[in-house]
């Protein structure tokens, strides 16, 4: 009985179960983000660019103010979405946050 010993043949399944593991680690490092981290880091946005623009004009109009923050939002790197109504709504929250009622 003749025994062949191939070391491609042994360490095929241990490399291709590395290679598994390590691709499965570089997706779970890229995950993109759920919809609630998305919120939040549009609040964030949208916080900063209200401070900003009310900072700029603090006795200007709601609409000009909303008008203002809602570019200055959508101007931002790295923003979540590109839902206007989305973005409306941070903008106008982010307002009343800061004092400036809706008129």
């Amino acid at each position: 009985m003749h025994l062949h010993f191939d070391l491609t043949t042994l360490l095929a399944p241990v490399l291709l179960g590395a290679a598994v593991s390590v691709g499965n680690w570089i997706a779970g490092r890229f995950k993109s983000p759920t919809d609630h981290e998305r919120a939040v880091l549009l609040a964030h946005i949208a916080d900063g660019a209200a401070a900003l623009v009310f900072s700029l004009n603090p006795k200007g109009s709601w609409n000009d103010l909303l008008k203002a923050t809602i570019t200055a939002i959508e101007s931002a790197a790295g923003l979540p979405t590109s839902n206007n109504a989305a973005i409306q709504r941070s903008a106008a929250a982010a307002l009343v946050k800061l004092g400036k009622p809706q008129a």
